[in-house]
């Protein structure tokens, strides 16, 4: 983990921790089982140069798209873990996207240490727009929601993610939310 941030440190690049680190880093799971990066596009191809000379590379950047998520994604092994890098990571939630620039994520985003690194993990609005989009993780966005309730909901950030969503969608999250 040392040896990825400080390669990107190295360069200057920043990153977000996502998935199930992000969610070890807020101490919603008790471990995590692969290393997921958001980086913005623009450093992508510069990303992968570096890290096919350090890790092993299962794949190289291709684009995927899934029912939930559209992105760019590269795929390396590391000595301990498997390690994924996103880039235009564009959410899918029923008919609608979340399509936040990586510099909004980033500038609203958790700066904690690790181990002594400093690593950024997304908004907890973010991650649970994330996990909400696949209804097979729907039970961690819950758990994240839950983690809301005790640190507080930026419902600001919350709007902002949610513009080009129709009213009544809004709602739909809104009152999941406060379910909770």
């Amino acid at each position: 983990m040392l040896r990825i941030h400080s390669i990107l440190e190295e360069i200057g690049v920043p990153w977000i921790a996502i998935n199930s680190l992000a969610l070890y880093l807020y101490g919603i799971t008790d471990d995590f089982d692969s290393i997921w990066m958001l980086v913005s596009e623009d450093y992508h191809d510069k990303i992968d140069e570096l890290f096919s000379q350090t890790f092993r590379l299962v794949e190289g950047m291709k684009y995927q798209e899934t029912k939930y998520y559209i992105s760019n994604i590269s795929s390396y092994l590391t000595n301990s873990l498997p390690l994924n890098i996103l880039s235009g990571l564009v959410i899918k939630l029923e008919d609608n996207i979340i399509n936040p620039s990586f510099r909004t994520v980033l500038s609203s985003s958790k700066n904690i240490s690790f181990y002594g690194a400093r690593i950024f993990i997304p908004p907890l609005e973010w991650l649970f727009l994330y996990y909400l989009a696949n209804p097979i993780k729907r039970n961690i966005a819950i758990d994240i929601v839950n983690k809301m309730a005790g640190e507080g909901i930026n419902f600001n950030l919350l709007d902002t993610l949610l513009n080009n969503f129709p009213e009544e969608k809004r709602r739909d999250i809104l009152e999941i939310l406060e379910k909770t």
